[in-house]
């Protein structure tokens, strides 16, 4: 994964409020490691950036509205 699309994958996690504790739970890496890894200062394997990325894209949004009942 090159670093643009990393960089796009970061921003897209803190849109979704995704949490480098929650990356690291699915991915099955440590915090530090998911930080590193956003951060350009350690890589991982293919299989491990997939599998950030498809939780990051699928990943879906709820938000609490409040409707006026008429």
């Amino acid at each position: 994964m090159e670093r643009e699309e990393l960089r796009k994958l970061k921003v897209e996690a803190k849109s979704k409020n995704i949490t480098n504790r929650e990356l690291a739970e699915v991915v099955g890496l440590s915090e530090s490691m998911i930080s590193k890894v956003f951060n350009y200062k350690a890589t991982t394997s293919e299989h491990n950036l997939a599998k950030m990325k498809h939780y990051v894209e699928t990943k879906r949004i709820y938000k609490w509205v409040q409707v006026p009942i008429a």
